[in-house]
C-alpha cells in the first residue's frame, strides 16, 4: 500500500515497475506499464519494451492455436515462458494474463 510522500499530506509514493505491473488487469495495461518503462535490465539482459510485447504476442499466438477442448494449462509451467523476464514479475504476470485468456 502506499504511504505518504515525505510530508506533503495527500501525496503519495509513486508505485514502482513491480507494483504497476502486479496491478495490470490485462494485455493492454501491461504493454502500457512496459512502454513506459521503455526497458527492461533482466538478469543476463536488457529488453526494449518492443521485444518483450512481441515476445508476449508470440506466447498469446500459440496458446490462442492450441485446441479449446483440452487442458492446456500445463504449458503455462513449461520453458515457453522462460523467454520472458521474471524481472518486476513480469513473467508471473504474462502466466496469469494467458491463463485468463486461455478460460474464455
Amino acid at each position: 500500500m502506499n504511504e505518504d510522500f515525505g510530508s506533503v499530506p495527500g501525496m503519495e509514493k509513486p508505485k514502482g515497475p513491480e507494483e504497476e505491473v502486479r496491478e495490470a488487469k490485462d494485455f493492454n495495461a501491461l504493454y502500457s506499464i512496459l512502454d513506459n518503462l521503455k526497458m527492461v535490465r533482466g538478469s543476463q539482459k536488457e529488453y526494449t519494451a518492443e521485444r518483450l510485447k512481441e515476445k508476449i504476442d508470440e506466447l498469446r499466438g500459440f496458446f490462442k492455436a492450441l485446441p479449446k477442448n483440452e487442458d492446456n494449462s500445463g504449458y503455462l509451467d513449461g520453458p515457453l515462458l522462460t523467454g520472458i523476464t521474471s524481472t518486476h514479475g513480469l513473467r508471473k504476470k504474462v502466466r496469469e494474463l494467458l491463463g485468463k485468456e486461455m478460460s474464455k
